[in-house]
């Protein structure tokens, strides 16, 4: 029985990835870097909020975690496609701000194999090669971030600077999911890379701010939602590898907390201020592939609430609001993405778009 559920399980995501994958072929799709954020967000929603929720072989999830894997794999497709048809440079590598896209790619990466360890025992040993692959890309990363942040020290930058911590904590989780004994001083030392690099990170995002011709509808960007986000999974990380004591991770997540409520504060005032000056369609009803970074960080914040253990009253009251509140507010983000999604997808299919930003 078990059999025939792994090859229906096997032929849907066949199906699946060869259609998506021959949309791209004959179109000539080339993602933008940072795209890889969408299964990012699935993934967790999938991974963090559907598994608090359900059990963890409700037949939905493996569904659900089927299709992001699918997508994750057409995606991979488009990049290996642009680099045979010698756009790979040009997309993703000569922008310094896009390279930092590529932690997309790591942390997709990262969910996909963790999804795939977790729902199909049959095929974990694709989870194992994935983890060797990503632990090597995330090191050349590493080093194509660290280039542009010098590249970018006197620029505007923004959120996507911060996907240097959530790569680096996605391979934390992922190296704790597939291979179990992982040496807690390795666990320490990736947690400590990654909020190091948050630390230098928003450092430059904060230090061309609130400058004389700074308007927040304007340079706020979509992506600093980040800010939290990466101390989220940075939590959730310390939670998966216990290699931090839970005073600490209890401490990080009222940091977390704080920084939530900052974030999203600003993020409300630039919404109203962007309905006033740009209306309804070009200040709020207008796709751009940033917004999912917003779905990852409040599933990421959801999913380090539902693993904290407070003990204080106040701080049990604020867990249970937030994850009595998350699923709604998560959920209605989603539904709201893919519906400024699905017109852009179809144009994409119609008329490729090739533009190098993000």
């Amino acid at each position: 029985m078990r059999t025939v559920k792994t090859m229906v399980y096997f032929s849907i995501f066949a199906v699946i990835s060869f259609c998506m994958m021959a949309i791209i072929f004959l179109k000539k799709i080339y993602i933008k870097t940072s795209t890889m954020a969408i299964v990012m967000s699935i993934g967790i929603i999938i991974h963090g909020v559907l598994y608090h929720l359900y059990t963890s072989d409700h037949v939905s999830l493996k569904v659900f975690s089927l299709l992001n894997i699918a997508l994750w794999l057409a995606f991979v497709f488009s990049i290996t496609l642009a680099a045979v048809h010698k756009q790979f440079t040009a997309l993703h590598m000569t922008n310094p701000v896009n390279r930092f896209g590529i932690g997309t790619w790591i942390a997709g990466t990262s969910i996909c194999a963790i999804l795939i360890f977790e729902q199909f025992t049959h095929w974990r040993m694709a989870a194992v090669v994935l983890s060797s692959i990503n632990v090597g890309l995330w090191f050349i990363y590493i080093g194509l971030s660290l280039r542009s942040f010098y590249e970018l020290r006197h620029k505007h930058v923004h959120g996507i600077l911060l996907l240097t911590t959530v790569s680096t904590q996605s391979i934390v989780l992922l190296l704790n999911v597939v291979h179990k004994t992982v040496p807690i001083m390795l666990d320490r030392a990736l947690i400590g890379i990654g909020l190091s690099l948050y630390l230098i990170g928003a450092f430059f995002i904060m230090k061309h701010r609130f400058t004389a011709d700074w308007t927040i509808e304007d340079h706020w960007a979509n992506t600093n939602c980040i800010l939290h986000g990466a101390l989220s999974i940075t939590g959730f990380a310390c939670i998966m590898s216990e290699a931090v004591s839970r005073q600490l991770t209890l401490s990080l997540w009222l940091v977390v907390v704080g920084v939530f409520i900052l974030v999203e504060a600003i993020e409300m005032k630039r919404l109203v201020k962007r309905l006033k000056r740009y209306g309804f369609k070009q200040g709020l009803w207008t796709y751009d592939v940033t917004q999912w970074s917003r779905i990852f960080t409040f599933a990421m914040f959801y999913t380090f609430t539902s693993l904290v253990e407070p003990d204080a009253a106040f701080l049990i009251l604020i867990r249970e609001t937030i994850l009595a509140s998350g699923v709604p507010v998560i959920f209605l983000l989603l539904a709201i993405e893919i519906l400024l999604y699905s017109p852009f997808a179809l144009q994409t299919v119609k008329k490729p778009i090739k533009d190098r930003a993000a």
